[in-house]
C-alpha cells in the first residue's frame, strides 16, 4: 500500500514539475518588473517633489536692474479671471483671441482694486525670465492712455499748451477749433494727474480724459443667435406691429432723410441693405469703407441695427460711420468727430447704439451742437438693469430709450428711470447679421436694437414734417407714445412710453398741439 502510494506520489510530483518551473519564472518575471515600476514611481515622486517644491518656493519679484532692463509692454483685454484678493494670476483675454497670464505681487498695482470678470482692462507689465509678465500698473481701460482733451480760451494757444505740458498735438474737431487731443510722449504718464494740473490752467477751459465708449454689454450681449440665410423672420416678426408701424408706412417712409448710424460699421454687401446706405466713413482705420468687421465681439451689432433702420423706414439713407472696433469698443474723441462729420454730411437723425465711460463735456458740447444744428439724437438707456443714469441717453433733448419684450414688459436686462424717454421692442428681435457664417439673420436683444426703431421712427416724423425743429419732432413721438405703467407697476414713469409710429405720423396736422409750433424759449 506504501509502495503503491510512493509510485503514485512520485508519478504526480514528476508531472508537476514542469508547471511549477514556469509558475516560478513568472513570479521572477513579475518581481523584476514590480521593481521596475517602484523605481519609476519613485523617481516620479522625486521629480514631483522637486516640482512642488519648487512651486512652493515664492516667485521672485524683479530687482530694480532688473526692472530697469525689463521690457515693458501693454496689454488691453478681457478679463477672464482674478484672484479674490487681488493677489496672483489675472488672465486677460486680447481682441486676438489669445490669452494672457499676468503675476500681480502685491496690491500696489491695482489702481482700481480687485476687478471682477469680464470687465475691459489695461494692464502695464515688465516681461521677465521666460516670459513672465509681471503687471506695474493695473486698471479699468475706461479711457485711451498717454491722451488728454482740452478746450482752449484761444486757437492760438496750442501750441503754447503742447509746450507748457509737454504734449503732442494731435488732432482738433471739425468745427469746434478750441478743442484738442493732445498725447503724451510716453504712453504710461499718468495723465490723471496730467488732467488735474491742467483743469487750473487760465488758458485751458476745460481739460478731461479721453474716455472709452462702446456698445452695451450687459446680459443679452452675447445672447444673439444665428436665424439663417433666409429673411422671412426679419421681414415678418410682432415687433413691427407692437409699435403700429404697418399704419405709418401707408403714408410716409422716409423719403429724404439720413440716419446717421455710428457704431461698428455695416455688412456692405449684405443684400437686404443694397440700397439703403449711402457712402460712409471709417473712422478706426481711417479709410472710406466702414465695414463692419471681425471676430470680435462687437462682431455684426452695426450691421443689426442697420437692418431695423432699413425696414422701418425704408427710403431713409444710413450713413454708416464706424467709431468702434471689433469688440465694439472706441473713444469720446473718436465720437464727437464722428458726430460733427455726420452734422456737415446732412445727418437728420443720430442713431447711439452705445454709452460713454463718463459725463464727458466733450460728448455734451458736441451734441448741444448737432442739435442746434437740427439733427436729432437717439441714444440707447444701456443694459444693466440699473436706474442709474447713462450717458449719452441722458443728455437734454436727446431721445433715450429702453427695451421692451412682446408683452410690453421691460426687458429684464433694460434700464430705466425718469430719465427715459421712450421704450421700443428690444427682445429676441430678427435682423441683418455678419459674422462666422457670412451675411444673413440672427436673433439679438439690448436697448441698442431698441434704439434703432425710434430712429427709424424719426426719419418718418421727419419725412412727414421737414421743418419741424428737433423739439416739435421729440414732442410729437412722446406725445402719441402708449402708456405702459398698467403693464410694468414696479418700473411705473420710469421707461417713458411705448412708441406708435402710426399714431405719430397719420395724426392730422390740425390736429397736433399748438405748443409744438411756438419759437422755444432757450433755458
Amino acid at each position: 500500500m506504501n509502495y503503491v502510494y510512493k509510485r503514485g506520489w512520485d508519478r504526480r510530483l514528476n508531472r508537476s514539475l514542469p508547471i511549477l518551473h514556469i509558475l516560478l519564472f513568472v513570479l521572477v518575471l513579475w518581481g523584476a518588473f514590480w521593481l521596475t515600476i517602484r523605481h519609476s514611481w519613485a523617481a516620479s515622486d522625486s521629480e514631483l517633489d522637486n516640482h512642488t517644491t519648487e512651486d512652493a518656493q515664492p516667485e521672485q519679484v524683479p530687482t530694480a536692474d532688473e526692472s530697469a532692463n525689463a521690457t515693458r509692454q501693454v496689454i488691453r483685454g478681457l478679463l477672464l479671471s482674478a484672484p479674490a484678493n487681488g493677489i496672483g494670476h489675472w488672465v486677460i483675454q486680447t481682441s486676438d483671441q489669445r490669452i494672457h497670464e499676468v503675476r500681480v505681487r502685491n496690491e500696489k498695482p491695482l489702481a482700481d482694486g480687485v476687478l471682477p470678470a469680464a470687465s475691459w482692462v489695461y494692464a502695464d507689465v515688465q516681461v521677465q525670465g521666460h516670459n513672465k509678465l509681471f503687471a506695474t500698473q493695473i486698471r479699468l481701460d475706461s479711457y485711451q492712455p498717454g491722451e488728454v482733451v482740452v478746450r482752449l480760451a484761444s486757437d492760438s494757444l496750442s501750441s503754447t499748451i503742447a509746450s507748457r505740458y509737454d504734449l503732442m498735438l494731435n488732432s482738433t474737431l471739425l468745427t469746434s477749433g478750441y478743442i484738442y487731443r493732445f498725447s503724451t510722449h510716453d504712453p504710461r504718464v499718468d495723465v490723471v494727474k496730467l488732467v488735474e494740473r491742467m483743469a487750473s490752467d487760465s488758458d485751458i477751459i476745460w481739460a478731461e480724459l479721453n474716455y472709452i465708449n462702446s456698445t452695451f454689454r450687459g446680459s443679452p450681449y452675447r445672447t444673439w443667435g444665428w436665424a439663417g440665410p433666409e429673411p422671412s423672420g426679419y421681414l415678418n416678426q410682432e415687433a413691427y406691429s407692437q409699435i403700429n408701424l404697418p399704419a405709418a408706412l401707408e403714408h410716409y417712409q422716409g423719403d429724404g432723410t439720413t440716419i446717421a448710424l455710428l457704431d461698428t460699421g455695416i455688412d456692405l454687401s449684405h443684400p437686404a441693405l443694397a440700397g439703403h446706405w449711402m457712402e460712409g466713413y471709417d473712422f478706426v482705420s481711417d479709410d472710406t469703407e466702414p465695414q463692419d468687421e471681425g471676430p470680435g465681439l462687437g462682431w455684426g451689432h452695426g450691421t443689426h441695427i442697420a437692418g431695423i433702420i432699413a425696414h422701418v423706414a425704408p427710403d431713409s439713407k444710413i450713413l454708416p460711420l464706424r467709431v468702434l472696433d471689433t469688440d465694439a469698443r472706441g473713444d469720446v474723441f473718436t465720437l464727437a468727430y464722428a458726430i460733427e462729420w455726420a452734422v456737415q454730411n446732412g445727418a437728420d437723425v443720430i442713431n447711439l447704439s452705445l454709452g460713454a465711460e463718463c459725463d464727458c463735456a466733450l460728448l455734451r458740447e458736441t451734441l448741444e451742437q448737432a442739435q442746434a444744428s437740427g439733427v436729432i439724437i437717439v441714444a440707447a438707456a444701456g443694459n444693466d438693469n440699473t436706474n442709474e443714469m447713462q450717458h449719452p441717453a441722458i443728455y437734454p433733448g436727446v431721445l433715450g430709450v429702453t427695451a421692451l419684450d412682446g408683452r410690453n414688459r421691460k426687458a429684464e436686462f433694460a434700464n430705466y428711470g425718469p430719465w427715459v424717454t421712450l421704450a421700443a421692442p428690444g427682445v429676441g428681435i430678427t435682423s441683418t447679421i455678419i459674422g462666422p457664417q457670412g451675411s444673413g439673420y440672427a436673433v439679438w436683444s439690448g436697448t441698442s436694437i431698441a434704439t434703432a426703431f425710434v430712429s427709424g421712427a424719426v426719419a418718418l416724423t421727419r419725412h412727414k414734417l421737414p421743418d419741424a425743429t428737433t423739439e416739435e419732432i421729440r414732442q410729437l413721438l412722446t406725445g402719441h407714445a402708449r402708456n405702459i405703467d398698467s403693464a410694468n407697476p414696479e418700473h411705473a414713469g420710469a421707461l417713458g412710453g411705448l412708441l406708435d409710429i402710426g399714431a405719430a405720423v397719420t395724426v392730422d396736422e390740425s390736429d397736433l398741439p399748438t405748443q409744438l409750433y411756438l419759437p422755444l424759449v432757450a433755458r
